[in-house]
């Protein structure tokens, strides 16, 4: 089986430290994200956010490189392409390119984790601010009646708090 040069091996090596530290930043401020969203700190959320677009911005140019490496060794940039890829690594490089790798998986799915868990969050938070934004101008949504024709249907009853 024919080995991949050590240039290539050594530039997939430092993408996925890089990769990895990436992700582990971008880890840490989904938490950080999570307890502001979670207390209500929107005015601390901005520089989260902004921090978080920039380490997106350079996982997705490492991720281009890692393709562009992979395509000139001959190899596709998926799981089954990093496989292959491994199996014409020599050791001790073949074991550590393995677990950068593993450690990359482990870390997109906490990344993964914590956004969905952010993003119920922030439904939660909607639902709340609609509820008593509906209750402040005075309507009340019960659970769905039925039509005539068997259709259901929210009903609503506006009941103004105040006039002016």
């Amino acid at each position: 089986m024919q080995t991949i040069a050590h240039h290539q091996a050594q530039t997939i090596l430092h993408l996925l430290k890089e990769n990895n530290e990436h992700i582990q930043a971008l880890s840490q401020l989904l938490q950080q994200e999570q307890e502001l969203l979670k207390n209500r700190k929107r005015v601390e959320l901005k520089p989260i956010l902004q921090e978080k677009s920039s380490i997106i911005a350079c996982l997705q140019q490492s991720e281009q490189r890692l393709q562009q490496t992979f395509h000139a060794i001959g190899a596709e940039y998926s799981q089954e392409g990093m496989e292959a890829l491994l199996e014409k690594v020599p050791q001790p490089l073949c074991s550590v390119l393995k677990n950068l790798y593993s450690v990359l998986k482990q870390g997109l799915e906490r990344c993964q984790h914590l956004n969905k868990v952010n993003e119920k969050v922030i439904q939660r938070s909607r639902h709340n601010i609609q509820a008593i934004l509906s209750t402040l101008k005075g309507q009340e949504t019960y659970g769905p009646t039925y039509r005539s024709d068997g259709a259901a249907s929210n009903h609503c009853v506006n009941r103004l708090l105040a006039k002016a």
